[in-house]
C-alpha cells in the first residue's frame, strides 16, 4: 500500500514537471531587470512638430498589400453587425470573428473602413529574454506561428455580454501569455464606438515594457488615396475633403500614450509605437494609430485602456 502511494505521488510530480517544462518552452521569459525603469515622460513636454519635409503620401494599396498577404493570414471575416438610425442618422458597424472593426458606415451610403483592404486591429508587445515579442492582428493580415519575436493570437475567440448596443470578445495569444478582452459599445446618437481593451498577464512572470496599440486604415467615403490625416496628443483623424471625418482617440487620459500617422505603404502592423509622419499630411492613403505604454504588468495582473471611434 505504501509503495503504491509513493508511486502515485511520483507520477503526479512527473505530470507537474512535464506541464511546467512545456509551459516554459512556449511562453517567452521576461527580460532581465538590470536597472530601474525610468518614469514615463509627459509627451507634451518639449514637443516640437515635424517639418513639412517629413510628410509622406500613400502609395498604391494593391502593390503594398501583395508582399504582406503572401506571408500572413487574413482575419477579417465578418461576425456581427450593429445598426442604428437610417439615412443621415445611420451608424452601422461590423466586427470580425477576431475583434477587428471591418465596416463603419455613416451616414447611409458612406463607408469608411471597407474600401480595398480591411486594416483595423491591435498589437501587443513586451520585453523578453530574446528581445521584444509581439502579437498582432490587423484584419487584412495577422501573425502566424508561435515562436520567435512575432507570434499569433489563438484562432479561438469567446463572446460574452452581447446586447443590442455591443458585445465583448475574449482572445488569448497562441502561447498563453496574454488575454485580450475587447468590449465594443456604441453611442449611436453621437456616432461613437468605444472599445475597452483589458490586457491580462496569464503567466507566472512579470513583463516589462508592455505596449498595446490600436490602429485603423481609414478609407473615408468609399475610396482611398484622397484622404488627409492629422493628429493631436490624444487623437488621430482622417478626413475626406469637406465630407466626413473619422477619428480614433485615446480616452484613458491617465495612461501614457502617443498617436501616429503612417502611409499605408509604410505601415508596419507587427510593431508597437511606430514613428509618425508629420501632421497634417497631404492627400493620400494613411493609417492612424494610438499607442498605450502600459509599463510592467505583473503575473496574473491586468490593465485596462479605452479608445473611441467617432464619425463626424
Amino acid at each position: 500500500m505504501k509503495a503504491q502511494k509513493l508511486t502515485s505521488i511520483a507520477l503526479a510530480l512527473l505530470i507537474i514537471a512535464t506541464c511546467i517544462s512545456a509551459f516554459s518552452q512556449d511562453t517567452p521569459l521576461p527580460a532581465q531587470e538590470t536597472t530601474t525603469q525610468a518614469a514615463t515622460k509627459n509627451p507634451r513636454a518639449g514637443y516640437t512638430p515635424l517639418k513639412d519635409g517629413a510628410k509622406q503620401s500613400g502609395a498604391n494599396k494593391a502593390a503594398a498589400l501583395a508582399s504582406t498577404e503572401a506571408v500572413t493570414t487574413m482575419s477579417a471575416t465578418a461576425y456581427k453587425t450593429f445598426t442604428s438610425g437610417a439615412g443621415d442618422t445611420l451608424f452601422k458597424w461590423t466586427i470580425s470573428t477576431h475583434g477587428n472593426l471591418i465596416r463603419l458606415e455613416s451616414p447611409a451610403g458612406f463607408e469608411h473602413m471597407a474600401s480595398g483592404s480591411v486594416g483595423e486591429g491591435y498589437v501587443v508587445s513586451m520585453n523578453t529574454s530574446v528581445g521584444p515579442v509581439r502579437y498582432f492582428d490587423a484584419g487584412f493580415s495577422e501573425a502566424t506561428g508561435c515562436s520567435g519575436n512575432v507570434r499569433s493570437w489563438s484562432p479561438s475567440v469567446f463572446e460574452t455580454g452581447a446586447t443590442a448596443n455591443g458585445t465583448t470578445l475574449i482572445r488569448d495569444t497562441c502561447d498563453g501569455a496574454w488575454r485580450l478582452t475587447q468590449t465594443f459599445l456604441r453611442n449611436p446618437a453621437n456616432h461613437e464606438l468605444t472599445i475597452t481593451m483589458t490586457l491580462r498577464n496569464l503567466t507566472a512572470f512579470n513583463y516589462t515594457g508592455v505596449t498595446l496599440d490600436r490602429y485603423f486604415d481609414g478609407d473615408l467615403d468609399n475610396d482611398n488615396s484622397d484622404d488627409s490625416y492629422l493628429r493631436t496628443f490624444d487623437s488621430v483623424t482622417g478626413r475626406d475633403g469637406i465630407l466626413d471625418n473619422l477619428s480614433l482617440t485615446a480616452i484613458s487620459f491617465d495612461v501614457p500614450h502617443t498617436t501616429a500617422i503612417h502611409s499605408f505603404a509604410g505601415w508596419n502592423p507587427s510593431v508597437t509605437n511606430q514613428a509618425s509622419l508629420a501632421s497634417p499630411t497631404g492627400s493620400g492613403d494613411f493609417v492612424g494609430r494610438v499607442s498605450y505604454s502600459l509599463g510592467t504588468i505583473n503575473a496574473s495582473a491586468q490593465k485596462v485602456v479605452k479608445v473611441l471611434y467617432k464619425r463626424q
